[in-house]
């Protein structure tokens, strides 16, 4: 679940907090059972759940102590609850979330969401998303920065990523990096119909390239085409619209 405890945990955001109870980091036991958000709707349930301890460990403690106490059709309205919690509450938070991603995304990387470079950025056709991406470095601090957003096919940001990473060699490393963190991001959404467009010829050609990579960013190609390939269908293309993978 990309709780925001798992996405710190890949350092894909900074802060685990949960943003409605701000003492407890967001784990997916949380979330779905701690939180006094979903407190409020469990303590309006008609099974029965109102007097089961908090503090669970994990969801996984959490389902073995109510399998042992509750018939086996009360478990499966539980778990379409919980489903439905998580699905209202990404709904209320995912604006605010967002936009506050896609601003520091901006702020960093110069990234806007119509043009990139004099280039007309161009909407994906149903059903898939587009994911782009882009990196800069930090001279100064020894660093690079890493952006990405992904979008539907009316435009729409769907998700963003701001993130740091480390010190790199050149430009072409840091895309290089700035693609794998933004596939991970991806796959961690739960986007599997996806459109990947970058601005470094290179880095594209060498994602989409069945040949291996002997570059000193090699093996973080290697690591990018692994997890495209558990996506369902993946067309990687250039800045200018050119299909190359």
């Amino acid at each position: 679940m990309p709780t925001r405890f798992n996405l710190a945990k890949r350092n894909i955001i900074a802060d685990n907090g949960c943003p409605i109870y701000i003492q407890c980091p967001e784990t997916e036991v949380h979330v779905l059972w701690d939180c006094p958000a979903a407190q409020d709707v469990w303590a309006g349930s008609r099974i029965k759940l109102q007097k089961c301890p908090l503090g669970q460990q994990d969801m996984v403690q959490l389902l073995a102590y109510l399998m042992d106490r509750l018939e086996p059709e009360e478990v499966e309205l539980f778990l379409v609850q919980a489903w439905i919690i998580w699905n209202q509450r990404n709904s209320v938070l995912r604006a605010e979330i967002w936009m506050e991603e896609i601003a520091q995304a901006q702020q960093h990387l110069s990234i806007t969401p119509e043009r990139h470079e004099g280039n007309v950025w161009r909407p994906p056709p149903p059903p898939f998303f587009k994911l782009n991406f882009d990196a800069a470095i930090i001279k100064e601090r020894s660093t690079s920065g890493f952006g990405a957003m992904i979008r539907n096919e009316q435009g729409e940001v769907m998700a963003a990523l701001s993130a740091i990473g480390p010190s790199v060699s050149c430009s072409e490393e840091a895309e290089t990096m700035a693609c794998r963190k933004a596939v991970e991001f991806t796959v961690d959404a739960g986007f599997s119909e996806l459109m990947i467009e970058g601005d470094s010829v290179n880095v594209m050609k060498a994602i989409s390239s069945s040949i291996q990579d002997l570059s000193v960013a090699g093996n973080v190609v290697a690591d990018i085409q692994w997890i495209i390939r558990g996506l369902r269908r993946v067309p990687l293309i250039g800045l200018k619209g050119m299909v190359i993978g």
